[in-house]
Order: C-alpha cells, then structure tokens, then sequence
C-alpha cells in the first residue's frame, strides 16, 4: 500500500471527524480539532492511500521550543496492524525533527503493547517514565468541607523549602524532571529546565502548601475549563507524605463542595497517583481508577 502525507486543511475536518468517530463515537477530538488545526509549528497531518481515502490522522505540538508532542493518533479500523501507524508516526518524527524539535514525546497506555513495540523496537524512543491522569469530581467520602486541612496557598517566603522538597521529589519520580504549569493538556510533559522550577507558579498563585511550622508537602493545582464547560482544578504535581496527600484531596474536595469548582482532574508521575490509591481512602469512586500510561521519547543532537 503506498501512503502519502500531509497538512489537513479546513475542507478535510468532516472525514477526520468521520474517522475518529469510526475508531471511538464519543472521541474527544470535535472538541479541540479547531484549536489544532491552527496550531503553528505542528498541527494536524493525514495519511492517505493512492485513492485518497483518509487512513489515519495526527496532531503535533510544541509544547515549548524544540520540544514537540505527538497526540491525537487516530488509525482507520480497517487498515490497523498494516503497519500504517508505524509509517504514519515514522512521518511525524521527520516532520517535527524539521519543524526545528531536538526531542519528541508520545504518551500512550500502559497495556498498549502495540505502541511500546512501535515507539521502543522500531523507532528508537526510549521509556521516559510512567504518566496517571483521572477526571472528575472528588468522592464524597472525604472529609467534608471546613476539617481542617492543613493546606494554604503557598507565598513567596516558601520558595527554599518548596524547591527543596522539589528537588527530593525528583530523586525518586518515575518522570524526573516532568512539570507543568500551563491549561493545556500536553504542558504536563514539557521538562523544565534546571534551575528554581517553582517560581514563577508560587507568583502566579498555583501552588499549595501542607505544612503548620515548615512545608512538608507540594501540589500545583491550575484553575482551567474542561471541554464540557465546567471549571475545572488541573493538580499536575502532588508530593508529599500520607498526611500531606490527604490534606490536599481533603482541600480539593472542599473546593468541589463549595462550588469553586465542579471537578477535579489529576494528571500525574503514576507514583504520585499510586501514592494516593495507597492511602487507601475512596477517595475517587471504585469504577473511576486513574488511566495510566508510558511516556516515550525520541532526542536529536544538539
């Protein structure tokens, strides 16, 4: 089968919508294919056979400069394990690498065999770290409202301890050196570089804090808008001890119950999300387990 690639234009949104909705009726993707589209560097690229027809669909993004992001992969059902991933992914490495990427990242899930095979054995990226992310609103079977939590927004004089929690948190992290600080999804994998990581988030007012006498414990939470509308509180990082990660879901939970909020989405290094499944609290409900997936990546030279 020869494949040809390319740019998706404005014209091509009714088949990749069509396409997604073959793979997954209720994918997510009509409710960000415009904002993607737009996106320069990146955006989205199609593969197509020799009579046109539309067979697989991608986006890539810049989450900072020189680090790109492949998300939104969609293979038509029919054409699945005829190696059009494979050539189709193999494509988006060149493109991003000449859209000026010196790494590229992928995140997939942790049972996706198909995908470690691709990204591990023949396209040469290496396993970055384990990611968990889990959507909605907190269980009611936390504290309620108002139980003292410990938790405050984080200031400026908090800078040292924090950063130096920081730092103890990336000696053991499955994703050293992941970060985020921004709405968008794929900010979760952007890796900062060295240096005072925390900042610029306790300026803006994005940092909480456990801890009476001395901080001892971290979470950046990020106020945002979920595609459904409902404001949402983003948590992209959360460390801590038994105490500390109870506080934080406790003060999550309020915020829910207050109405400040309507839900919660954690999106996290997996061992700070199994961290809070050991605590062994319902503290998310029991068909509702955080997805956890396997972020790869792929570096040039400088």
């Amino acid at each position: 089968m020869k494949l040809t690639f390319r740019r998706a234009t404005d014209d091509d949104k009714p088949a990749m919508l069509a396409l997604a909705a073959s793979v997954d009726p209720d994918d997510y993707l009509r409710w960000v294919i415009d904002g993607y589209m737009k996106e320069r560097p990146g955006g989205f690229y199609l593969t197509e056979d020799e009579s046109g027809r539309l067979l697989a669909l991608a986006s890539i993004t810049f989450i900072r400069p020189g680090q790109a992001f492949l998300r939104t992969m969609r293979v038509h059902p029919e054409v699945q394990g005829q190696g059009v991933g494979t050539e189709f992914t193999r494509f988006q490495v060149d493109q991003a690498k000449r859209l000026g990427a010196r790494v590229v990242r992928l995140l997939t899930a942790e049972d996706n065999r198909a995908v470690h095979r691709l990204a591990g054995e023949k396209l040469g990226f290496t396993l970055r770290g384990r990611w968990a992310t889990w959507w909605d609103s907190l269980s009611l079977t936390l504290p309620p409202d108002g139980q003292a939590t410990g938790v405050r927004v984080a200031v400026g004089d908090d800078a040292p301890a924090l950063d130096g929690l920081f730092r103890e948190s990336q000696e053991v992290c499955s994703c050293p050196g992941v970060f985020a600080g921004e709405e968008e999804s794929s900010e979760m994998y952007a890796f900062e570089p060295a240096g005072e990581p925390l900042a610029g988030l306790i300026e803006a007012g994005r940092v909480l804090v456990h801890g009476v006498a001395a901080p001892d414990g971290l979470a950046v939470v990020t106020p945002s808008t979920g595609y459904d509308g409902r404001s949402t509180l983003l948590v992209t990082y959360l460390w801590g001890g038994p105490e500390a990660r109870l506080g934080f879901l406790r003060h999550l939970a309020g915020e829910v119950r207050s109405g400040r909020a309507t839900a919660i989405e954690l999106s996290l290094p997996a061992d700070q999300a199994e961290a809070l499944e050991a605590l062994g609290r319902a503290w998310h409900p029991e068909d509702q387990r955080p997805w956890y997936g396997r972020l790869y990546e792929k570096t040039f030279g400088r």
